[in-house]
């Protein structure tokens, strides 16, 4: 009896929710892994993400940030979910429920049920780093930073190996702009990390770096060095400390240095040759497809055209260059999200995800001077989302949660409570007086 009462085995002495954190954070930029045939692959960290969610929960203790936009987020919510039966409505009118993917005929309903669900993937996710107290925020970015050289290790292999599974490059990196958002996000983590002295921070900095080199994304690039710049400026540093507050633009400037003189020539034909080749023809098509998105909502102001409508409605709202280049076996995107929102939720869903991403970052733009470098890493989302794919990235709601936490919580207390039956079956274990 002694042996037992001295060591119960309980879930708490398992720490399954710190497996599971670790597992998320070091899991969560890899949203291409193989996943399970629902309507459409599924991303299996995103698998992973749900269920733990839902049990930690229901089960776990929270801390005292538990609120944190969680209405917000519900009405967001409820609201996409009228979104998507409005858009089963109006595709219908216009005979433009269906769309050819593939040359396979797939129906608006698939595509709308499965953004609901990413979207509980990312709420869900989000609400349970910023709730849960299991861990202190020092372990989540040891953990964060794992993922980090994990990611930029196979990334790296990508460029080596050839290989089916290394060409998706190790699956966030099938999108340069995917990667350039998880690198700076990591780069703004990380110089947090080196904000609270720890061992890692600086390499994580250089790996940041690193993987915005490897990606070779213009708009992390464009980003990279004015929101350093910004962090830098806005710290409230001491007098003998401000000679380290401009390193980080140093070393930016350096990264940025390396980045054009080997990708240069590549980088500049995107961004400004005037005629249409195989490089500049992602400006055009992304400059189309917003004016595409903007039709759609000069047509349907309130509502849109229904939550993930945009590629359905398009043969109607097509901008003139679409219509030249168009690949009618495709889904086209918007490729920026607030025009996404605008197009296919109208000023309703525009303002519904405003107000959850207005909870999510006030708490820490309120200090601004003590949180520059977390405001950054925030404004590295929000700007992002200008040339960015889908809003529904599970990596860039953990990773705000996460800025969000440190910004807040501070340091978070590691007793917890697993399960309600741990404490119930410790105390059956005691000995008796």
């Amino acid at each position: 009896m002694g042996t037992l009462n001295a060591m119960p085995f309980t879930p708490r002495n398992f720490s399954w929710r710190r497996l599971a954190l670790a597992a998320i954070l070091v899991l969560v930029p890899h949203t291409k892994l193989p996943g399970v045939e629902f309507v459409y692959p599924f991303r299996l960290v995103d698998l992973f993400i749900i269920v733990a969610a839902v049990l930690y929960l229901r089960f776990g203790s929270r801390s005292q940030e538990s609120s944190t936009a969680g209405r917000a987020m519900a009405v967001c919510y409820l609201f996409s979910i009228a979104s998507m039966l409005w858009g089963m409505y109006y595709l219908s009118s216009l005979n433009l429920a269906k769309i050819i993917q593939n040359g396979v005929s797939v129906d608006y309903i698939q595509f709308a049920i499965r953004k609901l669900v990413l979207m509980a993937v990312c709420f869900l996710g989000f609400q349970w780093l910023i709730r849960t107290r299991s861990l202190p925020n020092e372990v989540l970015l040891k953990y964060w930073h794992r993922g980090l050289l994990i990611a930029v290790a196979l990334h790296t292999l990508s460029y080596i190996l050839s290989s089916d599974y290394l060409m998706q490059r190790a699956g966030v990196f099938v999108e340069g702009n995917h990667g350039g958002s998880y690198y700076l996000l990591s780069f703004f983590l990380m110089w947090w990390s080196v904000k609270l002295r720890m061992r890692f921070g600086r390499s994580g900095m250089l790996l940041s770096f690193v993987g915005i080199t490897l990606t070779q994304s213009s708009a992390a690039l464009i980003l990279l060095i004015p929101l350093g710049a910004l962090a830098c400026m806005l710290q409230t540093n001491t007098m003998e400390r401000k000679t380290k507050r401009f390193m980080p633009i140093a070393i930016g400037a350096l990264a940025a240095t390396l980045t054009l003189s080997v990708f240069g020539t590549e980088i500049f034909s995107k961004l400004t040759d005037q005629d249409i080749n195989s490089l500049s023809f992602s400006r055009y098509d992304r400059i189309a497809s917003v004016a595409s998105g903007i039709n759609m909502f000069t047509a349907n102001p309130v509502f849109g055209v229904g939550i993930q409508g945009y590629a359905f409605a398009l043969p109607r709202f097509a901008d003139s260059f679409i219509e030249s280049f168009f690949d009618w076996n495709s889904r086209r995107i918007a490729n920026n999200i607030y025009i996404e929102l605008l197009a296919e939720q109208g000023l309703i869903g525009l303002a519904a995800m405003s107000l959850v991403l207005l909870r999510i970052a006030t708490p820490t733009f309120r200090q601004l001077r003590k949180n520059a470098i977390l405001c950054a890493g925030i404004l590295s989302v929000l700007l992002g989302w200008l040339a960015f794919p889908s809003y529904t990235i599970s990596f860039q709601w953990i990773g705000l949660a996460l800025m969000h936490r440190l910004a807040v919580q501070g340091q978070v207390s590691a007793t917890d409570r697993i399960f309600p039956a741990a404490s119930i079956y410790k105390n059956l274990t005691k000995p008796s007086q």
